[in-house]
């Protein structure tokens, strides 16, 4: 059983902020891919699907451009600023290729699971790892372990921000939940779901909240998070105000592209989810959350 501490900066309340402009999502194409365990967008929008041992990338209206065969059985994929690919198999190793698919480097022994990958900026890789619970392991561009930070029960997936904010989620079946952590410092600045509300069912259907968070992507100051257990994408900014959501069965992966479009991977298919409106939302206010973890 766990036991959280917590001390709240400022309380999360049931007060309403000003409305805020939430853009509604339309299916703009789909597209097969058998095998597929993840997904992945670059800088120029065009589509990774890694699975099995096969990477198979799409332009943005999922016409095929190339396929590479790296690996047995690859996990996650992320895409570097420079196109590089990152792959997470299921033996926990960590590859790097070039963006023609040669092989770079492999990284053994830094993750111990096979979920969960994140690239940022400045070529920083993020795993999970568990040294004094399920934590996140920063790992360097040169392969090195710089850190280990905030703590976990059932680690799904990480995401970095564009202010180097790193967010997981934690899909542990009482508490599921987003977390963000602040760049340098590490400490836990916000999180949202039911992290500190724990529930008897064990399956939370309402705005905001989540049954098994599966994947998340961050894009134009918006966090889409697939909340695969309600067979749905919720989308927040970046302060964990729930701003829109919609139905998807691909519910494995997401991605997100600089124009505003989600793709969305499970199933056997990709969806391209393109923005299509502005609708004004109101937003439920909270504060900083700081909290310490212990089992």
């Amino acid at each position: 059983m766990r036991y959280v501490s917590a001390i709240l900066a400022c309380l999360l309340v049931a007060a309403v902020a000003p409305a805020t402009s939430a853009q509604t999502y339309a299916l703009a194409r789909s597209w097969n891919v058998e095998g597929g365990n993840a997904i992945a967008v670059d800088g120029s929008g065009n589509v990774y699907v890694a699975g099995g041992s096969q990477i198979s990338k799409f332009d943005p209206s999922g016409a095929p451009l190339a396929a590479w065969a790296p690996s047995a059985d690859i996990r996650r994929i992320a895409i570097g600023a420079d196109g590089s690919m990152f792959l997470l198999g299921a033996n926990w190793d960590v590859l790097k290729l070039d963006a023609n698919g040669g092989l770079v480097s492999t990284w053994p022994g830094l993750a111990e699971v096979d979920r969960g990958l994140a690239v940022d900026a400045a070529g920083n890789v993020y795993v999970y790892a568990f040294v004094d619970n399920w934590n996140i392991r920063r790992i360097s561009p040169a392969g090195e372990a710089l850190n280990v930070f905030g703590s976990f029960e059932l680690p799904q997936a990480i995401a970095v921000g564009p202010d180097g904010s790193v967010y997981g989620t934690d899909g542990e079946p009482t508490y599921p939940a987003v977390r963000r952590f602040e760049p340098d410092s590490w400490t836990l600045t916000a999180a949202w779901g039911d992290g500190f509300a724990p529930r008897e069912d064990g399956e939370s259907s309402g705005d905001g909240q989540f049954h098994t968070p599966y994947a998340i992507a961050i894009r134009g100051g918006k966090v889409f998070v697939v909340d695969g257990g309600n067979s749905r994408v919720q989308v927040f900014d970046e302060t964990g105000h729930f701003l829109t959501k919609w139905s998807s069965s691909a519910n494995r992966g997401v991605a997100a592209d600089a124009n505003g479009n989600v793709y969305l991977y499970g199933n056997g298919r990709v969806e391209k989810w393109a923005p299509s409106s502005d609708t004004p939302v109101r937003a439920s206010t909270w504060g900083a959350v700081k909290a310490r973890w212990s089992r």
